[in-house]
């Protein structure tokens, strides 16, 4: 009887600096919710990435939870993936902290799990062609992507439901595709539509695979958990039950039908974040001047670290700074949202504050005072630097201050992680939500005609 191979993956996430309510509310409604349904189809083919920051957040706050489900994982057909430490997006990275960043996410998936991952889930899979090396070196055989990826690339329909090699640099990594259309359908079509779509892609040894992978939080927190519940209960029981289709891991996979073949693919995420980022996830620094000056600080942060000769723990601090959620804007928050912001900020600059105080930065002299085109647009920046604060300047745009950092231990903080508004798609027509004209930081000077009033302001 034909058979469609079917790789589900569940993605659970939430970012550094998520308020304490909404991850016990996202815990009571759906990560509580499918450790109950897990449990009870632990005979299952499954497949599970859970994020470092959610791990993280797990072991503070819910530890019998993780310990359910590292004890659940060892007792299941579960595959775990694993994933950056913080969940950073690898392509606007410099590429020894690749290395760190994917080296620390292997041993937190162990250290927390039990298990050592052997695929990657990327980060809004951001996909970059140079990463096979770094995959490789940290013991990874193969990596998720979208078919957005593989149909830019010049793949076909069935190229992108057979597993692929990739390489750069003379060492390959696997590739599996996420089925686009599926993450359209489920969970939110009935389950004869889910099935029948995928008895589309079956063959007579299952060569084909149709993979979804998409949020946990789909069951429970983005869809009404009763009737969440309800829907996976009845997939998960006819997945026993229908010979059509067969539920199979990645690795199990590649164990029964390999690779088909060799292909290079250009740098490419899911259609939305395609469309939201121009086509190049690097776009979202030149679009918005807050998303560089987070990357800019990093990057110098990073320098910082590397000369003083920094400790471990400013290099995880570091690495939580890198998170990815507060890099990158579409239909909701990410740069927008203050907290994220400031959480970045916060990390780096205890990172920085780290490293200062090991290596006695400031021996002999108050501050320090540096001038270099620190945003790396052409044009000088100048910063002040004390043990207490951190000055930004920017002469080009009038002596403007764009970032002023606050270096108190416990209390560390960017006073000026303002937000311009930019001219998003979908606010057009929205009469009332004008963009700025300006970007907006500290000590701007406004000259305005004597007829100005409060509307032309607010406007």
């Amino acid at each position: 009887m034909a058979k469609t191979s079917f790789i589900f993956v569940l993605h659970f996430h939430q970012p550094i600096g998520q308020y304490r309510f909404v991850l016990e509310r996202v815990q009571r409604n759906s990560y509580e919710l499918l450790l109950r349904i897990l449990k009870e189809y632990r005979d299952l083919h499954l497949t599970l990435h859970f994020s470092g920051p959610l791990l993280m957040y797990w072991e503070k706050y819910f530890p019998e939870y993780l310990s359910e489900m590292r004890e659940l994982i060892k007792n299941s057909n579960f595959e775990v993936l694993g994933g950056t430490f913080s969940e950073s997006i690898l392509a606007i990275l410099p590429w020894e902290d690749r290395a760190r960043q994917l080296r620390e996410g292997v041993k937190l998936v162990e250290k927390s799990l039990g298990v050592t991952p052997r695929g990657l889930w990327l980060p809004e899979r951001v996909w970059d062609p140079t990463l096979p090396p770094f995959l490789r070196d940290a013991g990874y055989r193969y990596v998720i992507v979208d078919d957005e990826v593989g149909y830019r690339s010049g793949l076909w329909r069935d190229d992108a439901h057979r597993a692929v090699l990739t390489e750069y640099g003379g060492k390959s990594i696997g590739v599996f595709f996420i089925d686009g259309p599926i993450r359209y359908i489920l969970p939110w079509k009935p389950h004869g539509e889910v099935f029948n779509y995928l008895r589309n892609y079956a063959t007579d040894n299952g060569s084909l695979y149709v993979l979804w992978g998409s949020d946990a939080e789909k069951f429970g927190e983005w869809w009404d958990p009763y009737a969440a519940e309800q829907w996976l209960r009845i997939f998960f029981s006819s997945l026993r039950s229908d010979p059509s289709v067969e539920l199979i891991t990645p690795s199990e996979y590649i164990k029964r039908h390999g690779f088909s073949g060799l292909a290079y693919l250009a740098p490419g995420s899911y259609d939305k974040m395609m469309e939201w980022s121009g086509g190049y996830f690097p776009n979202f620094l030149r679009k918005y001047r807050e998303v560089n000056n987070m990357h800019k600080k990093m990057l110098y942060v990073r320098e910082k670290l590397a000369s003083l000769g920094a400790s471990e723990s400013a290099w995880r601090e570091y690495m939580l700074g890198q998170c990815n959620d507060a890099y990158w804007h579409g239909l909701f928050g990410g740069v927008y949202i203050p907290l994220l912001r400031q959480e970045v900020y916060s990390h780096l600059i205890r990172a920085e504050r780290i490293a200062e105080e090991e290596s006695s930065y400031y021996f002999g002299t108050p501050s320090i005072i540096k001038s270099f085109d620190f945003d790396m647009d052409g044009k000088d920046e100048i910063i002040i630097e004390s043990k207490e604060t951190n000055v930004y300047i920017k002469p080009s745009d009038g002596g403007s201050v764009f970032e002023l950092d606050v270096k108190a231990p416990g209390a560390e903080h960017n006073l000026v992680s303002t937000m311009s508004r930019y001219p998003e798609p979908y606010l057009q027509g929205e009469k009332s939500l004008t963009p700025d004209w300006y970007r907006r930081v500290s000590f701007r000077e406004h000259i305005w005609r004597r007829d100005a009033n409060v509307y032309d302001w607010i406007n």
